[in-house]
């Protein structure tokens, strides 16, 4: 087994920050009344990642999601550890820390509970490994609709905390109408809700949020209603179930969630239960004990261990009628709307007094009561042997088991109860097993404050096959033995992005390949290691995706020194399930690549010296030898190798070759691993590369980030709306983007308004200033966002181009660069291009770059356009005057003296001083000459 390498750093009883943020230990009891610091989100990602090395971001869009890696605060308990970070920290989210209250998002609503047993083996303390805080964000004392901030601290000297989840919204300049807060409108909220679905009634009271979209999908805040409603009953076959957010002013709905969640699995029941883990007509039943099941004598009632057996308190010795029921201590089984069958007999004190539910083993209804009881406690005990205090389950009783529901070949989740239908259409009856196990799996996502989605039904189907140790689901849904309908042995590869079931089968896959590494490293216990990785991590996962993000919970669960950098005990199976997934990175664990002075960015044309280091990572050894180095110098995708040249402390050198001034070099890396694996850097070579120009110098002549205004124009010419704009996206419902390309903020789009105002009628340009291009070389950069497909009037989508053009002259002309569309590139995404100018024209200091989308009254199409990122980058080709001046940055020192011998010593053709095409000691001796005479 994997061990961590690295010892458990001291506790850190005070840090600066390196933004220049003092870090102070807020007391648990402090007011939150402060607003977050005047900092920006790049100054605190600095600060801390220059106070805690090895800190790691990770993003939703824009927006910080994790913060993980090394541990990043400490305190005297874990709610000062908490208080440190949120004292400091909240400008990565862009929320004030007054607006945030304890609680979570969890059924119980916990502010902190108690995460990742340990059973105490080999010396190892008892108890649990991690504390949980949750604090919930509100603006103005009004909740904002699911959004969270969870903070782990390990329980140990110093309480670090080693993963932030946030869920937040930053909500910008918003500020509540408390007017409408005080009188939504709740009567067009229900009418809405009325129109939208027939016969919905049994509305819960509305409580005012803000909603600002949810983690996945973004939204400009507003101030909001939330509240449910159902259509019929459990029982019934046009049954639903909803959660509606609408507009507090206009009462019409914003978004709906279906609170039924239904899977698409099978199964049937037998006598008593079915053995095993398929259905009835696959597996036999045998005489099994229902833990914590009713028994009863009159009024008096009792329930059973977990093995079945209880005592009913009794006076006298006369003869006695025991009653047995499914109304559990736990759960409770209808048939839909009834209590379950009992079962009862005469006995004589002391008994025995044996009651056997259903034991003829005749009717599908009473084989469906039994097994739905028995495989809900068994999924119910799962989890809570995971996680003893798992919010809402661990003190949950008599939840709602619904079975015979009207319908066949499904179940479903609701949020207050388990369903499951009878056999038929083709379908065995699905009350069985893993069915049950997965629907459960939905109310242990539900109850941990998680979206469901993707992620809720991939969940659930980790359940079942984590309790079974088998990857096959729904074994007989179709009345075949002999196959299901998903299977965790499975090659999904992130992102999934289709139907929901199917699409969860990416989460399963990687916990199934998890399984099949940890059976090989810990085959006594693996079980239990999985079972407490999957379950503690639903406690940590936001929104309804499944994202890389679940393979950082996993190490962090899994850790134990609060420092991701050097492994964790089963990082090498970790990361190895994950990565089969594209869920992580595979190479990254089995070596390191990196450039120690730094990756060149511009090279001499006479050649230049190369360096790499390369080390063996946690999951493997490296053999030095194989080092090697491709080289396109044609720029054609002709790669020529060579191997590198060890010069010890993991440092590999190598040589760029001559080439032509302004040209571009394509490079990337490989080496070989004991176990014979072939690792490449950058990953996917040879599509992926790394590239370096050559040239004597280059200057960055524009840079703009749409930050502040550097003088562009927009005109339009026949448009009504669509006219652009610089800001922050406010919208992304009708093929806009939702942020910016280069995550600074702001980019130019067309008219950044919420609502139909996309072009129309005519065309919108944007024409940028004056930039200098005079040079040896020029290349202009973008990114740019073109949708003409987007969701709304348009009857002719598909038909409209983006046009970009470059003129020398001030704009007297113009040239066109590329034209985007009408299908091509299209359907919106930044894209990222970069063009040679010298291939247009002659390089002037007149040098304008214009943007152009248009739409027409004639065939109209919804047309939005973004640009963002633009550069010009101008080389210079001139040979320098002073040939001493080695590295070419102006000025003849030492520097110059050190980069040529070390071009000289590695044989380098740069070093070829006399240009006789021999590196010797004639040019060593040239060179020194050329040196002591200065420029």
């Amino acid at each position: 087994m994997h061990q961590n390498r690295i010892g458990r750093r001291a506790v850190i009883a005070g840090l600066v920050c390196a933004a220049g943020l003092t870090l102070s230990v807020m007391s648990p009891a402090m007011a939150w009344s402060e607003k977050a610091p005047a900092v920006s989100q790049a100054a605190a990602e600095a600060g801390m990642q220059g106070a805690y090395p090895g800190v790691a971001f990770h993003r939703t869009g824009t927006a910080i999601t994790t913060v993980y890696g090394n541990s990043f605060s400490f305190g005297d308990s874990a709610e000062s550890s908490a208080a440190a970070f949120l004292n400091t920290s909240m400008p990565l989210f862009g929320v004030n820390l007054a607006d945030l209250v304890a609680g979570s998002l969890a059924g119980d609503g916990a502010h902190s509970r108690q995460v990742m047993p340990m059973d105490g083996i080999n010396g190892a303390p008892a108890g649990f490994k991690f504390t949980l805080l949750s604090y919930l964000q509100t603006k103005d004392g009004i909740p904002v609709y699911r959004a969270d901030l969870r903070l782990l601290m390990r329980n140990e000297p110093g309480s670090p905390l080693v993963l932030a989840r946030s869920g937040l919204r930053n909500l910008g300049d918003f500020v509540v109408d408390q007017a409408l807060a005080a009188k939504p409108n709740m009567d067009g909220a229900f009418a809405d809700a009325g129109l939208r679905f027939p016969g919905i009634n049994n509305f819960t009271a509305p409580e005012v949020v803000i909603y600002a979209g949810d983690s996945d999908h973004p939204a400009a805040p507003t101030l909001a209603l939330v509240f449910e409603g159902t259509v019929g009953h459990t029982g019934d076959a046009n049954y639903a179930k909803w959660r509606i957010i609408a507009d507090a002013r206009t009462g019409q709905a914003i978004t709906v969630e279906n609170l039924v969640h239904n899977v698409d699995v099978s199964g049937n029941i037998s006598a008593q239960i079915t053995t095993g883990f398929k259905s009835a007509e696959c597996n036999p039943e045998a005489l099994t004990a229902l833990p914590f099941a009713r028994a009863s004598i009159g009024a008096t009632n009792v329930f059973a261990d977990a093995s079945g057996n209880f005592t009913i308190p009794n006076a006298g010795s006369a003869a006695v009628t025991v009653v047995g029921s499914l109304q559990g201590k736990f759960f409770e089984v209808f048939n839909p709307t009834a209590l379950a069958p009992t079962v009862s007999g005469s006995f004589t004190p002391p008994g025995p007094a044996n009651l056997v539910l259903n034991s003829a083993n005749t009717v599908e209804q009473r084989r469906a009561e039994a097994n739905a009881y028995f495989f809900a406690n068994t999924a119910r005990n799962f989890v809570l042997t995971a996680a003893p205090s798992y919010p809402t389950i661990s003190t949950q009783t008599a939840f709602r088991v619904n079975t015979a529901v009207s319908g066949t070949c499904n179940a479903f989740y609701d949020g207050a109860s388990i369903n499951f239908y009878n056999s038929g259409g083709g379908c065995a009856n699905t009350a069985y097993s893993d069915v049950v196990e997965h629907e459960y799996g939905h109310h242990v996502v539900d109850r941990a404050g998680s979206g469901q989605g993707q992620y809720g039904e991939g969940t659930g189907d980790c359940m079942g096959v984590v309790i079974n140790d088998q990857p096959i689901l729904g074994f007989g849904f179709q009345n075949n033995c002999a196959a299901g309908i998903r299977t965790a042995d499975n090659t999904y590869q992130y992102p999934q992005s289709g139907e929901i079931h199917d699409a969860g089968q990416l989460i399963s896959g990687c916990v199934w390949s998890l399984r099949n590494q940890l059976i090989v490293t810990e085959p006594s216990n693996y079980k239990a290691i999985l079972g407490r990785l999957m379950v503690n991590a639903v406690l940590l996962h936001t929104g309804s995706t499944i994202e890389p993000q679940i393979y950082t919970d996993y190490l962090t669960l899994d850790d134990n020194d609060g420092n991701l950098g050097n492994g964790t005990p089963h990082f090498c199976e970790i990361n190895a399930a994950f990565a089969a997934h594209n869920m992580a990175s595979a190479a990254s664990s089995l070596a390191t690549f990196t450039f120690p002075s730094g990756q060149p960015t511009l090279i001499s044309p006479a050649g230049a010296p190369g360096q790499v280091k390369i080390v063996s990572g946690l999951c493997a050894t490296i053999i030095p030898s194989s080092a090697k180095v491709f080289i396109d110098k044609e720029n054609d995708g002709t790669y020529v190798q060579s191997s590198l040249t060890d010069v010890g402390g993991s440092i590999y050198t190598f040589n760029f070759p001559a080439t032509a001034c302004g040209s571009t070099l394509r490079y990337y890396f490989s080496v070989q691993t004991t176990t014979g694996t072939t690792l490449f850097n950058p990953t996917g070579v040879p599509t992926s590369y790394y590239s370096v120009s050559s040239a004597y110098g280059n200057t960055v002549a524009f840079n703009d980030n749409f930050q502040t205004n550097q003088g562009w124009v927009a005109t339009a010419s026949g448009a009504t709306t669509g006219q652009w704009q610089r800001g922050v996206p406010v919208t992304a419902t009708r093929g806009e983007p939702s942020a910016d390309y280069d995550g600074s903020g702001q980019c130019f789009l067309t008219q950044n308004q919420v609502g139909d105002f996309d072009v129309d009628g005519g065309s919108v340009t944007l024409t940028s200033p004056a930039m200098n291009g005079v040079g040896s070389e020029a290349f202009l950069s973008y990114a740019r966002w073109y949708d003409n497909t987007g969701a709304g009037s348009g009857s002719n989508p598909g038909t409209h181009t983006f046009v970009v053009e470059v003129s020398n002259n001030n704009g007297a002309s113009w040239v066109n660069l590329e034209t985007v569309g009408p299908v091509t590139q299209s359907s919106g995404g930044w894209f990222a291009k970069t063009f040679s100018l010298s291939t247009k024209f002659a390089l002037t200091n007149q040098i304008r770059v214009r943007f152009t989308a248009s739409d027409s009254a004639a065939s109209p199409s919804v047309v939005e356009a973004a640009v963002d990122a633009v550069k010009l980058q101008v080389i210079d080709c001139t040979p320098p005057s002073c040939p001493a001046d080695f590295n070419h940055d102006g000025f003849l020192n030492g520097d110059d003296f050190d980069a040529f011998v070390a071009a000289f010593e590695a044989g380098n053709i740069s070093a070829d001083f006399n240009s006789d095409g021999f590196v010797n000691g004639d040019d060593f001796d040239a060179y020194v000459a050329a040196f002591e005479l200065g420029c």
